[in-house]
């Protein structure tokens, strides 16, 4: 059995922007889509690989009743005798090790050809693939005619149908010509041969799905019913979502898009702060638009009288893919390590909006620290400041301005918070 290795996101990418080009040729790519798989995994099967790795039959029989244990689904509960639930603790990982059957099927049948046996196989007018996974989403590239991809993408539907009794979605598994472009886990992967004596290219950008969700996500996070949101969490909340999004991104070609971005959530922002405020767009940029670095930017104060400003896509550094040494993933020697962090998801489903069970409080908790010039009302410290209660809670007191008085960490011990007492008691 050969070792797998673990390959980010970023590699996997690489791989299609190595391959296809005139050098490689693989321009022929079956896009994978299977059919429910989730819900379809056979447990003999899945038990039977793990198996194989697995010699605790405690955690095996531990493996087998998680898998049986059923589902609720609207308060009705339902057997589970094939699939993983998704959601579960370890439905990735289950899953992830099915799929290993493929891997090794596509290994023994063309993954271990030498480069000898790949030429000669070209030479007798057959095609070479190279299989690309990441977790359920694959690809397979072919350097040969489209009648010979089509022929590897039903070797494919035969052994998944056959062997681990999964069936490939008919409409969604299709074979792309690679200068048509296609899509793979939120890139939009295109070839853009030789012209007008420029070079042939391979451009990875960001899909048009990705982009709409981000924009749906910004205008989710800055739409009317938010108008009351506190602005400093908004910022946060925004700068977590434009930054994750562009890390993601970050080896693609997504320059010109970033600064389009940046420009159309600036206009967005800038909505929401006329709406908030019920202003003109003038006073908000007088409000809001202060000066960084060469450049005027959107930004709000934080508790210790700095500005937070809103994240610029276009700032974050894109770096090419990958080194040109020619490498294979899938030997483990050959690996090229890298310190590169890998990516978190672009856009969560449900990212952090900037609002909060605590925003009324955290409200009036900035008002106060603005009110009082962001300086402790006992010593004048602007370091680690806080806000106090006059009239502690427990004793009835309410979170108003006039019960409320900022102070820094060592007056607020002094007064008796944090449960002790007062000096004077």
């Amino acid at each position: 059995m050969i070792k797998w290795p673990t390959f980010g996101l970023t590699k996997t990418i690489a791989v299609c922007y190595r391959l296809i080009n005139p050098r490689n040729g693989y321009y022929w790519v079956i896009e994978g889509d299977i059919r429910s798989y989730f819900d379809k995994v056979n447990h003999e099967i899945l038990l039977k690989s793990v198996a194989r790795k697995m010699a605790d039959v405690k955690v095996l029989n531990l493996i087998g009743r998680f898998l049986n244990a059923g589902v609720m689904e609207d308060q009705v509960f339902r057997r589970t005798s094939e699939g993983t639930p998704q959601g579960g603790i370890m439905s990735p990982l289950l899953a992830n090790i099915y799929l290993h059957e493929l891997d090794c099927w596509w290994w023994e049948r063309y993954g271990k050809l030498t480069k000898g046996a790949k030429g000669w196989r070209r030479q007798q007018g057959q095609s070479n693939c190279i299989y690309v996974r990441y977790a359920d989403d694959w690809i397979a590239l072919c350097n040969g005619t489209k009648a010979q991809a089509e022929a590897i993408r039903d070797e494919i539907r035969d052994y998944l149908h056959d062997t681990l009794k999964l069936e490939l979605s008919e409409e969604k598994t299709v074979v792309t010509q690679a200068c048509d472009g296609f899509d793979f886990l939120g890139f939009h992967i295109r070839h853009q041969p030789a012209r007008n004596g420029q070079k042939a290219i391979t451009l990875v950008r960001p899909s048009e799905k990705s982009i709409a969700r981000l924009k749906d996500k910004v205008r989710d996070m800055t739409s009317r019913k938010g108008f009351n949101d506190n602005p400093l969490f908004k910022f946060k909340a925004l700068n977590a979502v434009l930054r994750g999004w562009m890390n993601y991104y970050r080896h693609c070609n997504a320059s010109k898009l970033a600064s389009w971005l940046d420009s159309w959530t600036h206009r967005r922002v800038a909505k929401w702060l006329v709406l908030r405020h019920e202003s003109s767009y003038r006073d908000v940029l007088k409000l809001y638009l202060k000066q960084e670095g060469s450049r005027k930017n959107f930004a709000v104060k934080r508790t210790d009288g700095s500005f937070l400003f809103l994240s610029m896509m276009r700032d974050i550094h894109l770096t090419p893919y990958h080194p040109r040494k020619r490498t294979n993933l899938y030997l483990q020697e050959t690996i090229i390590q890298s310190d590169v962090v890998e990516p978190e998801i672009p856009v969560s489903d449900n990212p952090w909006n900037g609002r909060t069970e605590l925003s009324d409080w955290r409200n009036v908790r900035d008002e106060v620290l603005e009110r009082d010039d962001y300086r402790c009302a006992d010593c004048s410290s602007r370091e680690n400041l806080d806000v106090h209660h006059i009239k502690p809670r427990r004793k009835g007191g309410q979170d108003t301005l006039d019960n409320l008085v900022t102070l820094c960490e060592k007056c607020h011990v002094t007064r008796g918070d944090y449960g002790r007492p007062r000096k004077n008691e």
